[in-house]
């Protein structure tokens, strides 16, 4: 769905502004997951866990989600 190289650059413009944004992270995670690359968006959501609310809905957007 939409512009995969897009949309991780965006993501990736966006967390240079503000890195400390878990849904930054996790919606850079699920652009690298849907590019194929699944180093970078492991490392996109362990960040995004990191700097998440914690509760257990934001974690499964973060592992599992769309």
């Amino acid at each position: 769905v939409g512009d995969g190289p897009g949309a991780a650059a965006a993501w990736r413009a966006s967390l240079e502004v503000n890195p400390f944004n878990p849904y930054a992270w996790r919606d850079l995670a699920r652009a690298l997951r849907r590019l194929g690359d699944a180093a970078g968006a492991q490392t996109a959501a362990v960040a995004a866990l990191r700097l998440g609310p914690g509760d257990e809905v934001f974690q499964r957007s973060v592992v599992g989600g769309p």
